[in-house]
């Protein structure tokens, strides 16, 4: 359940199934020798039994996504105002994860979802268009209207962290997912930085006119904040803002 959202007061489960792949690392990794999970480490795959090929097909397709990732980051510094090369160095070892997702075709109570109204947390998300409707965008206005269906396109969702990044200059776009009246399968790519890259305002989104408005964060402290807000809410222990870098729990 989404109790940290901001787009909506989620109080009923999501109506879906999902397994979460995060980027395959070495052993020797920093991060899997730190055992951090579920940031880094072995990932669980179905037994090739069950799946034959279907592992090594999803490392092709992340490894196809996360080059269109990084081919998409000169674009995103020249709409900025910044050099095209200016988020070189920071997606070195990019802390990526998939949502690979079925949504039931079943029907939800009042105020439930298959995913219920959020904000993605990381830099972009990318989403291969399905032909099953359910996937809804909310306006400025507060209207939902549906993600349109363009064969062989791909959304691209802005995340929260570009958001701070951009000192809001980029808005996260708020989405959920109704139940579907058929089954509904998506294969969501969060595509974000190098574990340790800190997001501070780019220099073209402050001003004297338009100062600061987020404290510096590192991504991977950035992310764990967000994850841990849904638990720490339910016994009322969250977290307004997430730790600066000199308060980081990590340390490898």
């Amino acid at each position: 359940i989404y109790v940290s959202s901001t787009v909506n007061e989620n109080t009923k489960p999501d109506l879906n199934e999902m397994l979460r792949i995060v980027r395959e690392r070495p052993s020797d990794h920093p991060g899997v020798e730190a055992d951090l999970k579920p940031y880094f480490g072995p990932n669980q795959w179905p037994d090739e039994t069950l799946l034959p090929g279907w592992k090594t097909e999803m490392l092709e397709y992340y490894d196809a996504m996360e080059e269109l990732g990084h081919n998409l980051l000169p674009l995103y510094a020249r709409a900025l105002d910044l050099p095209a090369n200016y988020f070189d160095g920071m997606f070195n070892d990019p802390l990526w994860t998939t949502r690979n997702q079925h949504y039931p075709a079943v029907e939800g109570e009042e105020n439930q979802f298959g995913i219920a109204p959020h904000r993605d947390h990381g830099f972009i998300t990318l989403l291969p268009v399905t032909d099953t409707p359910g996937l809804q965008i909310q306006t400025k206005s507060g209207r939902w209207l549906p993600a349109n269906t363009i064969e062989g396109a791909i959304i691209i969702n802005t995340g929260e962290f570009l958001n701070r990044w951009t000192n809001g200059r980029f808005m996260a776009t708020p989405h959920r997912v109704i139940p579907p009246k058929t089954d509904r399968y998506s294969l969501a790519f969060f595509f974000s930085p190098s574990w340790d890259t800190i997001a501070e305002p780019m220099p073209t989104c402050v001003g004297p006119d338009n100062p600061p408005k987020f404290t510096p964060v590192r991504f991977l402290d950035y992310r764990d904040w967000y994850v841990n807000q849904n638990y720490l809410n339910e016994i009322g222990k969250s977290q307004p803002e997430p730790p600066t870098p000199e308060e980081s729990r990590f340390s490898f």
